[in-house]
């Protein structure tokens, strides 16, 4: 039940009650009838709870098990297959022409990323 869900969600958060009310803007009472099922939640609030948790608004209504977009996963997945390079190329290009890296700029922000990772 999203219920449940919501309540999940907010304690891998570290959120209290209160806290994800104020974030809401209702009443700590309201957040717990949401988390009851005893009360519906607003779209408006469910697009909050998506954005604030980084989820997936299937995921936070329960209409799947999977936290993140068909998008998403793609996206991870293909970082995943492809590396750091992947992820550099694909940030470099969503700047203005301008403010992109040169090549060789590319490459050493690939590495730095790649031994700031390895450090771990």
């Amino acid at each position: 039940m999203i219920g449940n869900r919501l309540k999940e969600l907010r304690k891998q958060n570290g959120l209290t009650q209160k806290e994800l009310a104020d974030i809401l803007k209702v009443g700590q009472s309201n957040v717990a009838a949401y988390e009851r099922n005893a009360t519906s939640i607003s779209i408006d609030k469910l697009l909050t709870l998506s954005e604030l948790y980084n989820v997936s608004m299937d995921y936070l209504t329960c209409k799947s098990d999977i936290p993140h977009t068909q998008a998403e996963a793609d996206f991870f997945h293909k970082v995943e297959e492809e590396g750091i390079e992947y992820l550099v190329a694909k940030y470099n290009k969503s700047l203005p022409k301008e403010k992109r890296l040169s090549n060789k700029e590319e490459r050493i922000l690939t590495k730095v990323i790649s031994e700031f990772i390895e450090e771990d």
